[in-house]
């Protein structure tokens, strides 16, 4: 329960400053993934990320845009093999690896319900990411087992990424408001990762459901408040990936003497499904991904982790 305490500080904390006016334009919120999240009993291949973000609605003079938002944001991802405690490099299913990054995006929400969102990303990538000395605090803190193999961790690089993603609604003609289903691409483009990702995203919902423009499932819920912007729904996300590239398993583009390295499953499979909501001035998620074998080798297995969100309009 310790984990959660965090959170049960932060929305306490949050919701004694909410107040009532019509428009809210900022939002401050973290993620945290885990896939302790799913199974106390599990902690392999990307085991933990945390993640701070801030949007605010910027000004829009296009008609055809309902808003723009601007969103700043910076995390950590940590990655380990089938376990955190692997200490002969021989073992090591796949490399230690610690990301740290900055990033900005732009995301435009359209009258159509479609979405853009542009972003850029500077990270490093390495010891400089402090990933181990979190990993090994945050186990210290919470009294699990200390974990080893760290020094045959992924070398230092940096990181500059580009990212583009689309999505539209589909079949924006059914009649049912507790129902939608909506298609997107993700492209990725950098020193870290090069890949792409098609997919679609369906809302379940009880009540009629908010536009996409309104809605907390791309972050769009800061705007002008209206008395029904209450939301609750499931979700369901299919996707296929294609990787062409990515130096938490292969290491950098520029440094071929990480120990160890592997190569990559170009063509993946993931699903994601989850319950968001939100109530007043607060949004929470969780969610549960599935990703298909990333690693090439007959060691590597599929993965899976949960995702916790919360986050309040100001």
């Amino acid at each position: 329960m310790k984990r959660f305490a965090l959170f049960y500080l932060f929305y306490f904390s949050i919701t004694a400053a909410l107040g009532q006016a019509n428009t809210v334009k900022h939002e401050l919120g973290l993620i945290t993934e885990n896939d302790s999240y799913i199974s106390e009993y599990q902690d392999k291949y990307y085991t933990n990320g945390f993640f701070l973000f801030y949007r605010y609605l910027a000004n829009n003079n296009n008609k055809n845009i309902n808003k723009k938002i601007i969103e700043l944001s910076a995390g950590q991802q940590i990655y380990n093999p089938y376990h955190g405690d692997v200490y002969l490099q021989a073992l090591q299913d796949r490399p230690f690896a610690g990301y740290l990054f900055a990033q900005a995006s732009i995301n435009k929400f359209y009258q159509d319900e479609s979405v853009l969102k542009l972003s850029g990303q500077l990270g490093v990538l390495g010891p400089a990411s402090q990933a181990q000395e979190v990993q090994e605090a945050y186990h210290g803190w919470f009294q699990f087992y200390e974990p080893t193999g760290w020094q045959y961790q992924i070398h230092n690089a940096l990181g500059a990424q580009l990212g583009l993603f689309y999505s539209a609604k589909l079949y924006p003609s059914a009649p049912s408001e507790q129902i939608d289903v909506h298609g997107f691409t993700d492209l990725k483009l950098g020193t870290i990762c090069t890949s792409a990702t098609v997919g679609v995203i369906s809302r379940v919902s009880l009540t009629d459901l908010l536009p996409i423009f309104n809605s907390n499932l791309y972050g769009a819920s800061v705007g002008k408040r209206n008395a029904g912007d209450k939301e609750a729904y499931f979700y369901l996300s299919p996707r296929l990936n294609y990787t062409l590239y990515d130096a938490t398993i292969q290491g950098s583009l520029f440094d071929k003497s990480s120990p160890v390295t592997y190569g990559i499953v170009p063509f993946r499979l993931n699903v994601e499904a989850g319950v968001r909501f939100r109530f007043r001035k607060v949004n929470f998620s969780y969610g549960i991904i599935f990703n298909s074998k990333e690693v090439q080798n007959e060691m590597d297995k599929r993965d899976q982790y949960g995702s916790i969100a919360i986050s309040v309009l100001l």
